[in-house]
């Protein structure tokens, strides 16, 4: 399954910058590059974390702590 970084970024409305950092955190090797092809490993990563956090109304403290985003949108 290829999915492009635009994609994934689109579905979750996060920056570039933002999932990329994630990957790159989690050991994966992605450009920053909106066609940058993400490892279906990765993407259900992202997707399970992002997912289990947003259930849990912790969004914003997953952002500050996983990624380093300090922002105060959630």
């Amino acid at each position: 399954m290829k999915i492009r970084l635009n994609k994934v970024q689109k579905e979750l409305n996060l920056g570039l910058s933002t999932i990329v950092e994630f990957l790159q955190k989690k050991g994966f090797e992605i450009k920053e590059d909106p066609n940058a092809v993400v490892p279906e490993e990765g993407y259900n990563k992202l997707m399970e974390d992002i997912r289990f956090n947003l259930d849990n109304g912790t969004f914003k403290q997953f952002k500050n702590e996983h990624i380093g985003i300090y922002s105060t949108r959630i």
